[in-house]
């Protein structure tokens, strides 16, 4: 159960990754953001001819669509 914009929060240790000890907090925090952009980016099928339209200025949002930018639509 997640409690959303809390400090601390339970997860299964099956579904967690390390970091390693070297790592900002804040680095890993956006490398989160970016691979759920990514992930959503490889997902849908997108050409060269699209749109895309990204609704929300949230931290995802917005790296969705430097993502699909790169991407090159």
């Amino acid at each position: 159960m997640s409690a959303g914009f809390s400090e601390l929060d339970v997860a299964r240790a099956e579904r967690v990754s390390p970091a390693p000890d070297d790592l900002l907090l804040e680095v890993a925090a956006l490398a989160e953001v970016y691979a759920c952009a990514g992930h959503a980016v490889h997902r849908v099928p997108i050409t060269l001819q699209d749109i895309v339209r990204v609704v929300g200025t949230d931290p995802v949002g917005l790296a969705l669509g430097q993502a699909a930018r790169l991407a090159g639509v």
